[in-house]
């Protein structure tokens, strides 16, 4: 009974560590983008959010469920300070030397814009 129980958690966290990031409704009306925000928005706060895919659970992710695992990220603290628009300053990729560790970083300014 005890064997089966622990194989279920272990499966669970296995699994819940391959789903990306979900978007809040609030994060879903956020805007990610390289380019400086209109002149009447306010600046909030610089964020970042930094993703990892590791030997557990490289073989279900991707490079892409990581980066989109980082940018949802981004877009959910930026709601959660009332911002609606990112501007991404930097992203990083690495991956390790054994090719079963992928790591993704993105850092951005939050702001509030007009509607």
């Amino acid at each position: 009974m005890f064997q089966k129980m622990y194989v279920t958690a272990v499966a669970a966290l296995v699994l819940a560590g391959c789903q990306s990031n979900q978007l809040t409704p609030a994060a879903q009306k956020v805007m990610l983008a390289p380019n400086a925000p209109p002149s009447n928005c306010r600046f909030i706060q610089s964020i970042s959010s930094d993703k990892q895919v590791n030997f557990l659970s490289h073989g279900f992710s991707t490079n892409s469920t990581a980066e989109q695992a980082a940018m949802n990220d981004l877009k959910n603290q930026a709601a959660s300070l009332g911002g609606n628009y990112v501007r991404m300053s930097t992203n990083r990729s690495s991956i390790s030397n054994d090719k079963e560790q992928i790591q993704v970083a993105y850092t951005g300014k939050v702001y509030k814009c007009p509607r």
